[in-house]
């Protein structure tokens, strides 16, 4: 059982989203503490012994993508700009509660709608379907109030009061955002990814409510907490039709045929809890569970349809005739898309080489180096402005719906269709010969200089350090010796760049790469 645990902690943290790893990590110990406790005379020693052999055995396991992803925390602006953003105060408003009821209220990843809400007047548009929605199936809640109401054990108290604390933190109840904005590592995580662990603490209590419920034999409880959870759920709908009604009937039939499902499957959740109340349904072995199990499955598949499409490459990356155009070009070089034009990420799949890149993290240095200072925690997700050190980033060209070049004496106007290409005039090649340098020890001086807009990374290289003696270039060489030299970069890897050169005398080799370890 504790290898068991082991690797599939391995795989949790091999496969999961980091924040996400970490609420689950915090979760499995305060289960395993609850556990201890409760079982404390049964050898404790030897069981706090084989969990922490089991957490360590795990993280071993997973140790290849945890120690890099340890490295890139410790290189990037995350805390910084989760401090800035106010991560721990990002919250969940309450109508997004309906969610547990209506999944798709909001839109679909798969359909899209994701007006609905606002065309209904009861919410506003929100971005991530993921930490918004926390649906388990309508029949899951039922049984979930009725392990809380009719199963008294330690198991039910836990899991009732980790989906309890978890929702408080979601919906940002006072003072525990203050709390976790005082905790490192947890003031750089999105509350709302504790939506995974309410969503598994109500199926956990699920199973043992519909244990419960299944072989109960007190029939009058069943009935009335059938009847209270519709009840409830009956009162929550009249109260939001107050805002609802007088809109549904302005809503164009494509919302209106994307809404109906679900409240035909709310209907059918409906009647398989009402069927499961009968006496002789309960007496059959195989009816019962057919009718609750089956339908909380067909719930659960019509919820998840779509979610995950298969779809031909290139219809979702489809090339244009610029791409093929950029794509003509052989020589090692890195595009510039100002805003939505071949956003962030993108440029990979075709081949190409952005300066830009968005990430969950971001290289401290590298947001240093375009804006200045780190802090903004959506760094990229759109380029508003070339950034001031252009000719450190190997950018050649520049992609735009603008016409004409910010600066014609810059920028040269090379395509012009779909969008415009412009060619940086300015271009420095990805591997470069140089023969002067300065250190200053200063990093905020060198920001500076390199942000000046007229640095040139051809004619000196800026060092933090003195280089190791007998291997620096003495004195200032002059623009035909540089000339005389030759960088050629032989193999291009994801993690090894090759590069084969020529010096006719000591200098230096500057790769325009971001700088990481590995």
């Amino acid at each position: 059982m504790w290898i068991g645990f082991a690797v599939a902690f391995a795989c949790l943290l091999l496969g999961g989203h980091p924040p996400t790893t970490i609420h689950v990590t915090l979760f499995a110990g305060i289960y395993f503490l609850v556990r201890l406790i409760g079982q404390r005379r049964d050898q404790p020693f030897l069981r706090v012994g084989l969990c922490l052999g089991a957490i360590v055995l795990g993280f071993l396991l997973a140790a290849p993508q945890l120690l890099p992803f340890l490295e890139y925390y410790r290189h990037s602006s995350l805390d910084v700009s989760s401090h800035i953003s106010q991560r721990t105060a990002i919250r969940l408003l309450p109508n997004t509660l309906i969610f547990y009821l209506f999944p798709h209220l909001s839109g679909s990843p798969a359909e899209g709608f994701g007006e609905t809400m606002l065309r209904l007047g009861i919410g506003k548009l929100l971005p991530n379907f993921n930490e918004r929605t926390g649906y388990i199936g309508v029949l899951p809640l039922l049984f979930a109030l009725y392990a809380v109401i009719g199963r008294r054990c330690r198991l039910t108290v836990f899991y009732a009061l980790a989906a309890l604390i978890s929702l408080l933190v979601i919906y940002g109840m006072p003072p525990l955002p203050a709390i976790l904005g005082a905790l490192p590592v947890l003031r750089d995580i999105n509350p709302t990814r504790l939506l995974m662990v309410v969503g598994f603490s109500l199926a956990v209590l699920a199973g043992l409510g519909w244990d419960r419920f299944r072989w109960s034999e007190d029939r009058r409880l069943r009935f009335w907490v059938v009847m209270g959870f519709w009840t409830a759920i009956g009162l929550v709908l009249l109260w939001c039709w107050r805002w609802v009604g007088p809109r549904w009937n302005h809503l164009d039939a494509a919302h209106r045929s994307f809404l109906q499902p679900q409240f035909l499957m709310l209907a059918g959740s409906l009647v398989a809890s009402v069927a499961l109340l009968p006496r002789f349904i309960n007496q059959q072995r195989w009816l019962c569970p057919a009718i609750g199990l089956g339908w909380v499955a067909v719930d659960l598949l019509v919820f998840g349809m779509g979610y995950n499409p298969a779809i031909p490459r290139d219809r979702y990356y489809p090339t244009t005739p610029a791409i093929e155009w950029l794509k003509q070009d052989p020589t090692s070089f890195r595009v510039w898309g100002e805003k939505q034009v071949l956003v962030p990420n993108t440029a990979e799949i075709f081949g190409l080489r952005d300066a830009r890149g968005y990430d969950f993290m971001t290289v401290r240095r590298y947001e240093e180096l375009i804006n200045g200072e780190a802090g903004d925690f959506f760094f990229y997700s759109l380029a508003p402005s070339l950034p001031k050190p252009l000719q450190l980033l190997n950018v050649k060209y520049v992609l735009t719906f603008v016409l004409p070049a910010p600066d014609p004496g810059l920028f040269e106007l090379v395509y012009s269709n779909e969008i415009t290409i412009y060619r940086y005039r300015a271009f420095r090649e990805r591997a470069l010969a140089v023969f002067d340098y300065r250190v200053d020890h200063s990093t905020a001086s060198i920001l500076d200089r390199v942000r000046s807009g007229t640095f040139d990374p051809e004619r000196v290289l800026l060092l933090e350090a003195e280089p190791e003696k007998g291997k620096a270039p003495s004195g200032i060489e002059t623009l035909a010796t540089c000339t005389n030299s030759s960088v050629r970069i032989v193999s291009d890897q994801p993690d090894e760049v090759s590069i084969e050169t020529f010096l006719p005398q000591p200098g230096f080799l500057l790769l325009l790469d971001t700088y990481f370890p590995g």
